[in-house]
């Protein structure tokens, strides 16, 4: 799939205009080719592998819990509406911090891309030291755009593991009062915990995967910019 997307992306990238490579620096579009791709790539072999996994594991898990104790069970998913209200309130903020990295990392390469061929010409009129200026202030944005997405990842990720952590506490409150009750024996208690947590485990994988595939998303808007472009 890549080895097409990066050929055809080159193909198209052949069949433009000459006034689109005037505003199109060629860091930018070697971003594209090599950068984005492999943003892709990484969607492709850390996510969609192990989503299938991890989807498998979470609807055969929840059929054990309700086979085993379906109030339990719906205890449990109690807190499910939480992290999808989460996951879906923080997808806009890490799509525009990821699209906001990518553009900044386009812009540094353009950048070098310019200073290095043209380093003649900058020398020639004596303009290293504003072109490092300019640089330095490129990979500043650039390294701010990443501290911005890691903050956003880094309040998005502890609140999924709280309320699956919630989730838990809410079986072993449940089920403590079955066991104390007589409804429920200690040792079936213990069993539902050990499943529950391994439902959340995927869960909380998700969302980890959930950060790439933003990122990818974001790449695959910039690559698919250039390859609907006339």
């Amino acid at each position: 799939v890549l080895f097409d997307l990066r050929t055809e992306l080159f193909r198209h990238l052949q069949t433009l205009s000459l006034r689109f490579f005037d505003g199109n620096p060629t860091g930018r579009l070697v971003t594209r080719v090599t950068n984005d791709i492999e943003a892709l790539n990484e969607m492709f072999s850390a996510v969609l592998l192990n989503l299938v996994k991890d989807v498998l594991l979470i609807v055969g898990t929840l059929a054990i819990l309700f086979g085993m104790n379906a109030r339990l069970a719906l205890t449990a998913l109690i807190v499910i509406p939480g992290i999808v209200l989460v996951s879906v309130g923080f997808r806009s903020r890490v799509r525009r911090a990821y699209r906001a990295v990518r553009s900044h990392l386009a812009a540094l390469n353009a950048g070098l891309a310019e200073d290095l061929s043209g380093v003649k010409v900058i020398q020639a009129f004596r303009r290293e030291t504003a072109r490092r200026e300019l640089f330095r202030r490129v990979n500043d944005d650039y390294f701010r755009a990443n501290v911005r997405q890691l903050v956003i990842f880094g309040i998005f990720r502890p609140l999924v593991e709280i309320l699956a952590t919630t989730g838990v506490a809410l079986v072993l409150v449940y089920g403590g009062r079955g066991v104390l009750g007589g409804a429920l024996t200690l040792g079936a208690l213990v069993a539902f915990l050990s499943y529950v947590r391994g439902m959340f485990q995927p869960v909380a994988d998700m969302s980890e995967k959930y950060n790439i595939m933003q990122s990818a998303m974001a790449a695959a808007e910039r690559i698919y910019n250039i390859i609907d472009t006339e």
